[in-house]
């Protein structure tokens, strides 16, 4: 699997589209949410934080929460299905 260093909206849609299979859809978004989680770990527990740091602690809270949306939606859809 190819390592995205960039979430955005582009990304969760090209999963979307090219990944037909729901349940690998799943997969790749929660790899997705553990590297943001990962990331903002890393930031959030350094004693003193630059400016462009808790900007992106920002940014990845607003994708961490993208992502979990993403996937339980995909994960209500499965669960009707069945």
């Amino acid at each position: 699997m190819r390592v995205i260093k960039y979430v955005d909206k582009n990304t969760i849609e090209n999963i979307k589209s090219n990944v037909k299979n729901k349940e690998e859809q799943i997969n790749i978004l929660i790899k997705l949410l553990e590297w943001c989680n990962h990331e903002h770990l890393l930031i959030f527990n350094k004693k003193h934080k630059t400016r462009k740091e808790l900007k992106r602690l920002k940014v990845l809270e607003e994708r961490q929460k993208v992502l979990a949306d993403m996937a339980m939606e995909l994960t209500d859809e499965l669960k009707v299905k069945r």
